[in-house]
């Protein structure tokens, strides 16, 4: 409403949009036929075109009007310098003519001069009577405060832009913000470290679907609050997921701890060497494979074990000497021990590591 129709007068309303839009390009025509051009009104014409496109491109349905106030500068003077540039045919024309472009222009610019003046004493009214509510700002404000009266450690991600930059203005940048939704991995490492997580969102309604997704993929608890205006207007929507209190004892933690990689031989002839090292950081799993020479002490053949640490399982039979593939199923923490035929010596042993996602 602030940008391409008037802000409370009645005066043109909603078609004060299509006269800023097409008053130059009514004028492009206008020089045209007059065999005339002006290059200021066409360089207004293609900026406005071209912000509207790249900024359609870029961010798609996140664009909103109040995202062109910085066209209608350029539309106003596209329309002042094609009208400059139209002077010397509209003095030249013979009398109806010049009468009737005259006549016209008079009433453009008399319409919205009044229409701009119109709207601003509106404004001006409605901020002195209602002290400035209904504006998101304040609640923006309050946001802000609330951050830094709160001491826990907190890592805010705020996807609208225009939420973002007050937010870091107000806080002084001294809180933990991102710009964009957070994916599961990264909630379960904050959380798990024992760090909590915000995202805000405005307007309100672009919450619910994502607390619900992102409780589902962390199996974590998700709280939801609405911060309102003095006037009652809920503006600002913030998910909160808590920080872990016992990440040992949250079994969605359990694949975000570091898993040290280690491997150990009984003999120092022996080898045993793991591929790769480290499980992925989202603890989805992987192939991984397993080679091993333990014929300095077994020459015989030898049974490869699989397990927690805890409960073991025969894997494969092979020689003292080989390598073996898992199929997608090794993850942090898995143990692999090479042990003789009936599997009653340990020879040489490895565990795939694991490290939280950054």
């Amino acid at each position: 409403r602030m940008v391409l129709r008037s802000s409370g007068s009645d005066l043109l309303g909603d078609a004060k949009g299509p006269v800023l839009l097409f008053a130059p390009l009514a004028l492009l025509l206008v020089l045209r036929a007059m065999k005339q051009r002006s290059r200021l009104l066409e360089l207004c014409v293609l900026s406005v075109a071209g912000y509207a496109l790249i900024g359609t491109l870029a961010f798609g349905t996140r664009l909103s009007p109040h995202h062109f106030t910085l066209v209608v500068p350029l539309l106003y003077l596209g329309i002042a310098a094609g009208l400059s540039a139209a002077a010397p045919g509209i003095r030249a024309a013979a009398a109806p003519a010049r009468l009737a472009s005259r006549a016209a222009i008079l009433v453009l610019t008399a319409l919205l001069v009044v229409d701009a003046l119109g709207a601003q004493r509106v404004f001006s009214d409605r901020l002195r009577r209602t002290g400035g509510v209904a504006y998101f700002s304040e609640t923006v404000t309050t946001y802000a405060e609330q951050a830094l009266a709160d001491r826990r450690p907190t890592a805010y991600h705020l996807p609208t832009w225009g939420l973002m930059m007050p937010f870091v203005y107000l806080t002084g940048g001294r809180e933990d913000v991102r710009g964009r939704e957070p994916q599961a991995d990264r909630v379960l490492a904050l959380a798990c470290s024992g760090t909590s997580t915000e995202i805000a969102y405005i307007p309100v309604e672009g919450a619910s679907g994502y607390a619900g997704r992102i409780g589902a993929e962390t199996g974590l608890p998700v709280s939801q609050s609405v911060l309102a205006t003095r006037d009652g207007r809920p503006t600002i929507a913030v998910v909160r997921i808590e920080a872990v209190a016992d990440p040992d004892g949250t079994p969605a933690c359990a694949r975000h701890r570091a898993i040290a990689h280690e491997t150990r031989v009984r003999d120092p002839g022996m080898r045993i060497r793991l591929e790769p090292a480290h499980a992925d950081c989202d603890g989805s799993p992987r192939v991984a494979r397993l080679a091993w020479d333990v014929s300095s002490s077994s020459p015989g053949a030898v049974s490869v074990w699989v397990g927690d640490g805890v409960d073991w399982k025969l894997w494969t039979r092979a020689g003292a000497s080989g390598e073996a593939s898992t199929g997608p199923w090794a993850n942090a923490g898995l143990r692999f021990q090479v042990r003789d035929a009936d599997g009653s010596e340990v020879l040489a042993t490895a565990r795939m590591g694991g490290k939280p996602c950054p």
